[in-house]
């Protein structure tokens, strides 16, 4: 990557697609979690593109282990943007559409207590309530977990409106194995994270930026460390 961010720098032309179509404007999501050769790259992009948007959640900056830029990345941005002569406009977004007040909340005490500032705010119901659960072993968070699937399904839910988020693999594997002895049927495993097809077209457009790099100066792998 960062040869490909000293290779767009060589240049000022349009940007445009292999086609030969002009791009006039770049957009991009999460920017918090843009490494600093990202943001160089995309500050490159979009002055050669005439303008760019960026949209994104300091708290919800979580990947500073590796590399990510976090919470600064929007004033870092805007800095950037402006000494290359693009003016910049920062819009926030206060209200929460999407989640109910109960939620909402639970991430408000959240924020408040890491001094991460204001939460969204919202008109919506207040839903179910949020639990929180600490266990001693992996093996009684699973079972928890898969009793309470079981119950969800008992009580008139379909498998394919659940759905168990983790940070990590591990547990997750755990719940493999315990979920279809409770008789719940898996619509996806877990699987290692370059296997996943939302990572597949992600690592293509690695590689063909390695290529237009040119040969590496020393070898490179991907591996999930997890």
């Amino acid at each position: 990557l960062a040869k490909a961010v000293e290779e767009a720098g060589k240049t000022s032309a349009p940007l445009t697609c292999p086609d030969g179509t002009a791009i006039s404007h770049v957009m991009v999501d999460e920017l918090q979690d843009a490494a600093p050769d990202q943001l160089d790259l995309i500050v490159m992009l979009g002055v050669r593109a005439g303008g760019v948007s960026v949209a994104g959640d300091p708290k919800q900056a979580i990947y500073a282990w590796r590399g990510a830029v976090g919470a600064t990345a929007f004033a870092k941005l805007s800095t950037e943007l402006g000494a290359a002569g693009l003016a910049t406009h920062t819009h926030h977004l206060t209200r929460n559409f999407r989640s109910t007040a109960n939620i909402v909340r639970a991430a408000g005490a959240v924020v408040q207590r890491l001094a991460l500032g204001e939460c969204a705010t919202t008109d919506a119901e207040a839903g179910a309530s949020v639990r929180v659960c600490e266990f001693e072993h992996p093996q009684s968070e699973a079972a928890f977990v898969v009793a309470e699937v079981r119950k969800l399904i008992d009580n008139g839910m379909r498998e394919d409106e659940i759905a168990v988020l983790s940070r990590r693999r591990r547990p997750l594997e755990e719940l493999e194995r315990e979920l279809p002895k409770a008789g719940v049927a898996l619509a996806e495993a877990a699987q290692p994270v370059f296997e996943r097809s939302s990572a597949t077209g992600f690592i293509e457009v690695i590689r063909l930026l390695v290529r237009l790099a040119g040969p590496p100066t020393a070898p490179a792998s991907l591996a999930d460390d997890d």
